[in-house]
């Protein structure tokens, strides 16, 4: 029988070892689990990592619904979660950027074409590619 004192004042070698691996539990022979209440958001927060972890490694046609309702719901105010979840799921983040830029461009209409006058002014002003190297190999 392990007693709490073995985990440090305040449970503080116990938090220790959930940062370092997040997919450890430590219970008792009662399956009861060791902690107060840092530990207990500290599980949560492993437990949170463990589905983002495995929801990355079995992709399914719901990921980015999933990543998006766990972003608004149980990450929006939690930095750590944000993060974690963000960086397990880039590529979930951008196709999201990319449908909400899509969906803006909708509503806008089409994109208005430059006028053809401030294309000939930007055209007479740039420097040739030959007149470049003439210049910096005279420098």
């Amino acid at each position: 029988m392990v007693r709490d004192e073995a985990f440090g004042p305040d449970f503080s070698l116990l938090r220790v070892v959930l940062e370092q691996n997040r997919n450890l539990t430590v219970v008792d022979e009662a399956d009861a689990i060791y902690g107060d209440e840092l530990i207990d958001s500290l599980y949560g927060l492993n437990y949170f990592y463990q589905g983002s972890a495995e929801l990355a490694i079995e992709p399914s046609p719901e990921r980015s619904t999933l990543v998006a309702t766990a972003l608004a719901e149980s990450a929006s105010n939690n930095f750590q979660r944000s993060s974690l979840l963000l960086s397990d799921h880039v590529d979930v983040l951008c196709e999201i950027i990319w449908h909400a830029d899509l969906d803006v461009r909708g509503r806008e209409g089409p994109s208005p074409q430059p006028k053809q006058g401030n294309l000939s002014r930007r055209r007479s002003r740039e420097q040739s590619p030959r007149t470049a190297k003439r210049v910096s190999r005279r420098e």
